[in-house]
């Protein structure tokens, strides 16, 4: 199917974007309008904007324009705090939608946070960074557990919710505990 074809297409109800089943791109050359050289097609990005199917820039035009904006430090800035200032505004939607992923309402998520004292379930620390608890579920069974800190959760993830390698994390930390007191580690 050509990319033609697939931006033609109406009898399917998905519309097929070229970026998910990237097309070839046309043969031939192409000016970039950017550096003003004639470029191979295929150095071109594809865009189903454009009548021709191609960006007008060329992949490295595009690759340095993208990185200088990036490294901006007013940007990087400027892009962590509109991320902090939209989750603080939209912090019912962005729990919900978060909650909506392991099957539960937000109204649950709010219930489950105030039972839990708004700390983490095991650290009883408040989230680092004023972010919501992040949903703790069982990876076979899918079922929530509780709410959990960034650090209890990746703990919990790291040893594969494993009680045996839990057990021995106990015991290993309660020995070490003993050479504080004795000076030995056996």
């Amino acid at each position: 199917m050509s990319i033609t074809e697939m931006v033609d297409n109406k009898s399917t109800k998905r519309r097929i974007y070229p970026s998910r089943k990237k097309p070839l791109p046309p043969a031939g050359k192409k000016r970039c309008s950017s550096c003003k050289e004639e470029k191979a097609c295929i150095e071109f990005y594809i865009s189903i904007r454009e009548k021709d199917m191609l960006m007008d820039s060329c992949k490295d035009c595009v690759k340095t324009r993208v990185g200088a904006y990036r490294n901006k430090p007013e940007n990087k800035d400027a892009k962590r705090v509109y991320g902090f200032k939209w989750r603080e505004k939209n912090k019912d939607t962005y729990t919900h939608r978060k909650a909506k992923t392991y099957g539960i309402t937000g109204e649950q998520y709010n219930v489950m946070l105030e039972s839990q004292g708004m700390v983490c379930a095991i650290c009883k620390q408040v989230n680092a960074g004023s972010r919501s608890l992040n949903i703790d579920h069982d990876h076979k069974t899918g079922k929530v557990r509780g709410l959990l800190c960034t650090s209890c959760n990746t703990m919990l993830g790291k040893i594969g919710d494993n009680m045996e390698t839990l057990y021995s994390t106990i015991s290993y930390l309660a020995s070490n505990d003993d050479f504080l007191e004795t000076g030995r580690f056996w």
